[in-house]
């Protein structure tokens, strides 16, 4: 059985991701700034000791051995261009220790593990799509945060992936949650809502499904991957958006590199991002075109 650390998952995309991985069968470990039942963890991360306590009663829990590790706690407080300067200092080094450092300790102490043990292992971040196009003026440190999250993915994923370990990201917008409702309420609400083609914000299981794939079936091929959806290449009207602004989009994400190939479950939406990638000058990237199908089609494979 496949044993999983999960954080943050007392609600939102953390309870969804630990009820996805769940349902497949995987022996969940949560984690909560406090604990809500037995199989949850309590640690609060803005204490700089706290990951290390939550990985160390993690594997007393699960009996020496965790797979799978999912950085998903968060913090998204505003923090005002003109609050005072402590407390401006504060809250960007509180927002950093909780949604990055964390995850760097969690995931230090993850790789560790794997490499004791020479077997392979998954890590799973939930990021954001501000940490590569920024966010409001008064969330300065969550974007910084997630944007240095995306980095410790893709270099996690250089260095490692040779010795079986495997790094994903995904990089929600907009999503049902607590976290992002008083936001999404501050900056228009309805306006907001106008921009997203479904005409909604995605909901935390929507979310979770994701993360359930990079932790449990994505290839190997795949780590590395930045996992973008389509629907962000498109204007309200279903047409793409105009190509400068699709273009800063992709290069934020590394895009603007030749050696881009675009990868997805059904071919789909890989089709679509290099379509878009085309629409905005970044020519050249390539198409793997047998993609998740292809491979959960052999039955040669688990």
């Amino acid at each position: 059985m496949t044993t999983i650390l999960v954080t943050g998952s007392s609600r939102g995309i953390g309870a969804a991701i630990a009820a996805g991985l769940a349902a497949r069968g995987a022996s969940v470990i949560g984690h909560a700034t406090r604990a809500v039942d037995a199989r949850t963890i309590a640690a609060d991360f803005a204490e700089p000791a706290a990951p290390q306590m939550l990985w160390s009663e993690a594997l007393e829990m699960s009996g020496g051995q965790i797979d799978v590790l999912v950085n998903n706690a968060g913090l998204f407080e505003a923090s005002p261009l003109d609050a005072s300067d402590i407390a401006w200092l504060d809250r960007w080094e509180d927002t950093l220790r909780i949604n990055l450092t964390s995850a760097a300790q969690l995931s230090r102490f993850a790789v560790r593990h794997w490499q004791a043990r020479g077997v392979p292992g998954r890590i799973v971040h939930v990021a954001s799509r501000a940490g590569h196009r920024g966010d409001s003026p008064e969330h300065w440190h969550y974007a910084a945060a997630k944007g240095g999250m995306l980095a410790l993915h893709k270099t996690i994923a250089r260095a490692y992936a040779r010795e079986g370990i495997l790094s994903f990201a995904i990089t929600p917008g907009f999503t049902d949650t607590a976290m992002a409702g008083d936001y999404l309420a501050s900056r228009g609400g309805a306006g907001l809502l106008a921009d997203i083609p479904l005409g909604r914000v995605a909901t935390p299981e929507e979310i979770a499904q994701i993360a359930v794939f990079c932790a449990l079936d994505a290839p190997a091929s795949m780590t590395g991957a930045t996992l973008r959806a389509f629907k962000d290449n498109l204007l309200p009207d279903g047409r793409f958006r105009p190509a400068t602004e699709l273009r800063r989009a992709f290069e934020a994400l590394g895009g603007a590199d030749a050696r881009v190939v675009h990868q997805c479950g059904s071919g789909v939406t890989a089709c679509h991002n290099l379509l878009a990638m085309e629409h905005a000058g970044l020519t050249g990237s390539a198409l793997y075109a047998g993609s998740w199908s292809e491979w959960c089609a052999d039955p040669a494979r688990p």
